[in-house]
């Protein structure tokens, strides 16, 4: 059995510590067995979700010369209005809705029942880790 989850909601309970709580809850033996490979599952997806998002931004941004992490889009185009999107920005976001729909069908494990778990998960926490 595998559990699925849409890379936007992998990404996002990543980034608010959700998923970190998630792993750190403690679990009957059978329970943490079962889904023992879902951490390194989960931690290449969102590994394979960083390359791709740089793969973006290359191929539509420019690497910003202040700060090397951000990518500028559509520098120097004159049709490009302050505030509004330009082409190469229009098109980045086209393929990043893209990348964050896909749905991941392949985390090893069997979702888990709340009366097998031992912790706390915030409510925040649980809409985000709801596949």
């Amino acid at each position: 059995m595998s559990i699925t989850i849409t890379v936007k909601k992998l990404v996002a309970a990543s980034q608010s510590g959700a998923l970190a709580r998630y792993f750190d809850l403690d679990r009957p033996l059978q329970v943490a067995w079962k889904n023992r490979k879902q951490f390194a599952t989960c931690t290449e997806e969102l590994k394979l979700y960083n390359e791709r998002l740089v793969e973006l931004c290359k191929k539509y941004g420019t690497q910003n010369p202040k700060n090397a992490s951000a990518y500028d889009f559509d520098l120097g185009n004159p049709d490009v209005k302050p505030g509004e999107p330009g082409p190469q920005k229009k098109l980045f976001n086209a393929e990043f809705e893209k990348l964050e729909a896909m749905v991941l069908e392949d985390i090893p494990g069997d979702p888990v029942k709340v009366s097998e778990t031992q912790g706390t998960l915030k409510v925040s926490d649980c809409e985000l880790l709801d596949g």
